[in-house]
């Protein structure tokens, strides 16, 4: 077994868009000609030196950065393409997760920080050879799931708009006193993030009683629930959210699913006993809201039980 993981789609993605900014940048010094008069040359230096150090950082990355498994253990290399750290898997006693992009191996030594890949698919890769390693909690439930089906638009359009009108107001505030067009090169990815979320329009979330799956435009994927092996509780700007993945297939569920009551209810009392439930502590169990129309005379109880 060989498998390499390359940096997330998202962050390539990210890295297209700000050398696109910078293929504009004639342009956008034209619009804002009048106003770069105005600032000092030594600020538009060290603007265009961060720019060029950070395009050439994130080209590197994007060509050696990853993690290479094979049947023994794994293997990270950094941007340089330089071998950081290889590790048996027998050797792993901790992986755990210190944001949605940034998780973790640790050793009985030392703790060591693994390159932002596709860490969805990872997981699986984690499930199959390092079991030990994710300190799991087994899931145990006695509860039939609801017959009822769920169907849920991936894409959040409320939290979007508001995410990128503050973006836009914060940017356009900045712009006008820093009188600047570098300020949108410097925005370039935090912008793209938000506008990469679109990808999500037309993708949707269904459980039945026979499996998850995720829907898009241009294919999909399904887990029958006897086939889960693992659930992930990981983070997404602060909200909790879930990986659940199979032998071979890992689906995400967002934070604005797995903040539904009836719909975690459907997911968790539908998945297997002896579920490994990853990353899972007492606050793994609470926080679930029923929807709106649904909460007039009824009590809220937690829909997860371990």
């Amino acid at each position: 077994m060989l498998r390499e993981f390359k940096v997330s789609r998202e962050i390539r993605a990210s890295v297209v868009t700000c050398y696109g900014l910078v293929a504009a940048s004639p342009l956008l010094v034209h619009l804002f000609r009048h106003r770069s008069a105005h600032s000092s040359w030594i600020s538009n230096c060290i603007g265009l030196a961060v720019v060029v150090i950070g395009l050439t950082v994130m080209a590197m990355m994007l060509k050696f950065s990853r993690v290479v498994a094979t049947s023994q253990g794994i293997e990270a290399y950094d941007w340089l393409g330089r071998l950081k750290f290889a590790l048996p898997y027998s050797d792993l006693t901790a992986y755990r997760q210190s944001s949605r992009s940034n998780w973790r191996v640790a050793t009985e030594e030392k703790e060591y920080k693994l390159p932002n890949i596709e860490f969805d698919d990872f997981h699986r890769l984690m499930v199959s050879n390092a079991t030990q390693a994710l300190r799991a909690k087994r899931w145990k439930t006695g509860q039939v799931p609801s017959v009822a089906e769920v169907d849920e638009p991936l894409f959040d359009a409320r939290s979007w708009i508001i995410s990128v009108g503050t973006l836009g107001c914060f940017a356009g505030v900045l712009v006008h006193f820093c009188n600047s067009a570098a300020v949108i090169g410097g925005f370039g990815t935090r912008i793209w993030k938000e506008f990469y979320q679109l990808r999500d329009v037309s993708a949707r979330l269904r459980m039945n009683s026979e499996s998850i799956s995720e829907t898009r435009f241009r294919g999909g994927k399904s887990i029958n629930w006897p086939e889960v092996q693992a659930v992930f509780q990981v983070q997404q700007g602060g909200a909790r959210c879930f990986v659940v993945t199979s032998e071979d297939e890992s689906i995400f569920i967002p934070p604005h699913i797995a903040r539904d009551l009836e719909a975690m209810r459907k997911f968790f009392y539908s998945i297997p006993q002896g579920t490994l439930c990853v990353n899972f502590d007492e606050k793994s169990t609470k926080g679930y809201r029923r929807r709106r129309r649904s909460t007039f005379g009824r009590k809220l109880e937690p829909a997860v039980g371990l």
